[in-house]
């Protein structure tokens, strides 16, 4: 069901496709879902949020899975009943071989970003009214409440919700691992870095956080991994974008 969302965020050449894509995937729910069980009621909830956000166009300047991202913790704070049909909200624990990826990791997508930037040069000048002042301390600010705020959201959609429904088909963990990477590098299409070196780049950081989802077993390794990526990413685009 969520990859079948995915291309509700993807470009779409006119609204007769959109809404082709919105009938597809209301079908697919319709013959999937379980209405027998409370976890559907909230994940219905969530479809209609994922929907209402592809209508709005100022709503995919960042990224769009925050939105309903966000809706889903209001929700489970709400209805703890629904949280607890769960089983993918875990904090894990963290190895030494989850160290060791997780140190690997967040000083290579470093570079590769930075490298990226630095040789792609690309225009990043629509985000600018995003970026609250040039002050150093107001982009060091706002980096730090975007990082932590979509670092959570990210990896409560792929490697919690997503993570634990394809597990939950009996997949194996490097199938689990693969598709995830995949819709995760979907979703980054239009991010920053975008088209379809965005997307690859995307794809491979998914298979590394995914890495460390699986080894450590739960969703804190891979959000504190995942802050340092967005907060590189932040402060590139405040550097492209207002060009200080």
């Amino acid at each position: 069901m969520i990859l079948a969302a995915l291309l509700l965020v993807l470009p779409t050449p006119g609204p007769t496709t959109h809404v082709a894509k919105i009938a597809a995937t209301t079908v697919l729910f319709a013959i999937n879902a379980r209405w027998g069980e409370p976890r559907v009621s909230y994940a219905f909830v969530l479809y209609l949020i994922v929907l209402a956000v592809s209508l709005i166009p100022a709503l995919h300047t960042w990224n769009p899975i925050v939105v309903p991202a966000t809706a889903f913790a209001v929700l489970a704070f709400v209805r703890r009943d629904w949280l607890s049909a769960n089983r993918w909200l875990r904090r894990g624990r963290a190895s030494r071989a989850t160290w060791l990826l997780s140190g690997v990791t967040i000083p290579l997508t470093a570079g590769v970003l930075v490298a990226w930037a630095y040789l792609v040069k690309p225009d990043l000048t629509i985000y600018a009214d995003m970026i609250p002042g040039k002050g150093l301390g107001i982009v060091l600010a706002a980096a730090i409440f975007f990082s932590v705020f979509n670092a959570i959201a990210e990896e409560v959609v792929f490697r919690g919700v997503l993570w634990q429904a394809l597990a939950d088909t009996g997949l194996a963990s490097g199938a689990v691992l693969i598709i995830q990477a995949l819709a995760f590098g979907i979703m980054h299409f239009g991010g920053v870095p975008s088209g379809v070196a965005g997307m690859a780049l995307a794809t491979i950081y998914g298979l590394a956080l995914g890495g460390i989802r699986y080894l450590s077993g739960g969703l804190l390794m891979p959000v504190v991994v995942h802050i340092f990526a967005d907060m590189m990413i932040f402060l590139i685009v405040s550097r492209l974008a207002q060009g200080w």
